[in-house]
């Protein structure tokens, strides 16, 4: 059947027009068009097919299908649908397309719901269908390929509101229940730039942007946040979530940057920026590594914490620390460099050049426990023929060449950790310096010296304890080398520095002062000076000896007790040798130096005189002075010897012994007696004069002096002892 209107030559051809008419009371009247059905195997049905007419230089035909309007209800439905595939088949496609175009632009597709003025706008579904068994079909929004242009952009937006929160936009990939499958994944990615030529041009980036706010409450009406969140898991580890940026075949590869938003006003902070990982009942918190790529033949990219710049206010602070455990130990905080026989060290130094900055290591507070220990130890070594590592702390150069005032080196202080406690046991914290110990070789020396200068001297070394507390001692102070197995004790020696041109050093040794009040337990503090004790060799020897001199006379030597006090005596001094059990005591010898004839042929000098004598006395005695040998109770006693050495030239030195005069009493008395005994004979007094080789022997001499004015002169009185038994002397 054809149902046509005639052609027309100039004017418009005319209308086909198809109208059901109204009804007053029922339901408007449909039309149907139905194309023919095909009863035979292998013959399609019939088509429908609406063209609109063509025009030769203006615009075709339009196609147009309205439902019907309504005055009070709801306008009617317009569906384009396919009917149901049979038993084998595959339901119809619905395909809308625009024409293709020459030279002007394709039709557009547009797909719109009404305007609502008062309801709500009419939702925009694409969906494919369901499937049992097979795949469900692909929803793809897809531009066309322009050859010689710009391909067109894909815009998802939602409609902006007046009253509530703006429309969300979601994109979530599909579920699945089958077992070791994953479920679908959501990929968003940058066009590719397949230009292959020298300025081929970038590939398309991807932004993420959260929404503006442009309200003024400080603490409501803030933007949009970004969350990039992976899936959880029930039983398996939760997603990964991994920032990579773009490789590069023959350049640098991209940056990873995450930056917080600039502060615009004055008073505002910029945001925090927050790397934690996830919470652990049981197991382990995840780590955080931070860590630069690897390379080849380059350099390692550089690791930078800092904190950022203050024109007048203060720097923030760069914390790095293990977390609290409220059980068990902390974990440990290790900053490691890379390869040490390339240069590599850990440096802690100013991040500004010519702005020096303190570093401060201290372990925190404990409120329950010990306080944590400073732990510093240079690296080990383990190939032979390597020594450990050194550790050095140094104070700062003070580097300025300033003739007045350039500034000085700066101080190295160790000290041991205080005690606040007010109870005996609370105790300062130790300073030990102990140097390494070794299995072959001699234990590592410890040195102390003062820091040299080149145009001035020498700084000092001070070594002692503080002053003692209210009720205390002063603490002691030791010096003594260690033990040995098989070899020698090690050496103590005290120096003095010499001098070119200055005094040597003095050296002094003094034990501490008593200011108490008390004269029975306030004593001054002792000095002893004692050898080494030995098993079966000797026992160790003490020198003390002044120092010599080239040209000049040799140091002095004073071995002197100090003044009494107004109430008191000066100190005793003993000089004596130890006690020997089946041996010789040892001697005592007291004696100037000899003198030797020196380089200069006119110079003879003469030994050293020896003076012994007790102290003088105001009102009240001079002390005795006693000269005598031990006693033995088995053996002979010793002999004493007065005897004056010989001389080469002049006269042989004389021996004079005077007793005291007196200007009030009696002089004192010279008495000579020799030695008794209870069954021999009693020692003899002999007094004989000097011999001589070729002159005569020299005279004896007994007399008294001269009497005083109303005085007697002294008499001589020789006499022999009474006998019992025998005769008596002649």
């Amino acid at each position: 059947m054809y149902l046509n209107t005639g052609d027309a030559s100039q004017g418009s051809s005319g209308d086909i027009a198809a109208s059901v008419g109204a009804a007053t009371l029922g339901t408007g009247g449909a039309i149907t068009m139905t194309s023919g059905e095909a009863k035979s195997t292998g013959f399609d049905g019939g088509d429908i097919v609406f063209t609109a007419g063509a025009s030769s230089d203006a615009y075709g035909g339009a196609v147009k299908v309205t439902s019907g309007f309504s005055h009070a209800a709801s306008s009617g439905n317009v569906e384009v649908a396919t009917a149901a595939a049979g038993a084998v088949g595959v339901s119809g496609d619905v395909l809308i397309d625009t024409g293709m175009s020459t030279i002007g632009s394709s039709g557009k597709l547009a797909m719109n719901t009404g305007k609502a003025t008062q309801g709500n706008s009419g939702g925009a579904y694409m969906a494919t269908g369901e499937t049992f068994y097979g795949f469900s079909g692909n929803v793809e929004l897809v531009t066309g390929t322009a050859r010689f242009g710009q391909a067109g952009d894909i815009n998802l937006a939602v409609g902006s509101s007046d009253t509530g929160s703006g429309g969300q936009v979601s994109v979530t990939a599909g579920d699945t229940t089958m077992a070791g499958a994953e479920g679908g994944a959501v990929s968003i990615s940058g066009g590719n730039n397949i230009n292959t030529g020298l300025n081929g041009g970038a590939g398309g980036a991807i932004r993420l942007t959260g929404g503006d706010a442009l309200g003024t409450d400080t603490l409501t009406d803030v933007g949009g946040n970004i969350i990039v969140t992976a899936g959880s898991a029930t039983t398996a580890e939760g997603g990964h979530l991994m920032f990579s940026s773009g490789a590069s075949l023959k350049a640098s590869s991209g940056r990873v940057e995450f930056n917080t938003g600039a502060a615009v006003d004055a008073a505002g902070n910029t945001g925090d920026m927050v790397y934690d990982t996830g919470a652990a009942t049981s197991g382990i918190s995840g780590s955080q590594i931070y860590r630069t790529g690897a390379v080849t033949n380059g350099i390692s990219g550089g690791i930078t914490l800092e904190t950022g710049a203050a024109t007048t206010g203060q720097t923030g602070s760069v914390l790095i620390a293990s977390g609290l455990s409220s059980t068990d130990k902390s974990g440990a905080v290790i900053l490691r460099a890379g390869n040490p026989e390339k240069g590599s060290i850990i440096h802690m130094g100013p991040s500004v050049p010519g702005l020096a900055t303190d570093i401060l290591m201290q372990v925190g507070v404990d409120d329950l426990n010990d306080g944590g220990d400073l732990l510093m130890g240079a690296g080990i070594a383990t190939a032979a023929g390597f020594s450990g590592g050194d550790v050095r702390l140094t104070g700062g150069t003070g580097s300025s060449a300033d003739t007045s005032n350039g500034g000085s080196g700066g101080d190295v202080f160790i000290s041991g950790g205080e005690g606040k406690g007010h109870g005996s046991e609370d105790v300062g914290g130790d300073l030990v310096f102990a140097a390494g110990r070794t299995y072959g070789g001699k234990g590592g020396n410890v040195v102390m010296e003062s820091g040299k200068s080149t145009m001035s001297g020498s700084g000092d070394m001070t070594v002692g304890t503080v002053d003692a507390g209210a009720l205390g001692s002063s603490g002691s102070m030791y010096l003594n080398t260690g033990d040995a197995i098989e070899g020698d004790g090690g050496a103590i020696k005290i120096a003095a520095g010499a001098s070119p041109r200055g005094n040597g050093g003095d050296v002094s040794v003094t034990a501490g002062a008593s200011t108490g009040s008390s004269s029975g337990v306030d004593t001054g503090g002792d000095i002893t000076v004692q050898g080494g004790s030995s098993n079966k060799g000797h026992g160790g020897k003490m020198s003390f000896t002044s120092g010599e001199s080239l040209e000049a006379n040799s140091g002095d030597f004073n071995i002197e007790t100090a003044m009494g006090g107004f109430y008191g005596i000066s100190g005793s001094m003993e000089v004596s040798t130890g006690k020997s059990v089946t041996g010789v005591s040892g001697s005592v010898t007291v004696s100037t130096g000899e003198v030797t004839q020196g380089n200069v042929s006119s110079f003879y000098g003469h030994s050293g005189g020896m003076i012994l004598n007790t102290g003088d006395a105001y009102n009240s005695h001079v002390g005795n002075m006693d000269v005598y040998t031990g006693v033995s109770t088995n053996g002979r006693a010793g002999n004493m010897t007065f005897s004056v050495g010989s001389g080469d030239v002049g006269i042989g030195g004389a021996v004079t012994m005077v007793a005291g005069n007196s200007n009030d009493g009696e002089g004192g008395d010279f008495a000579i007696s020799a030695g008794a005994s209870l069954s021999s004979t009693g020692g003899a007094v002999v007094m004989t004069s000097g011999y001589s080789t070729g002159a005569s022997s020299g005279g004896v001499a007994i007399s008294t002096p001269n009497a005083g004015a109303v005085g007697f002169s002294g008499d001589v009185t020789i006499d022999t002892g009474a006998s019992t038994v025998g005769d008596t002397g002649m």
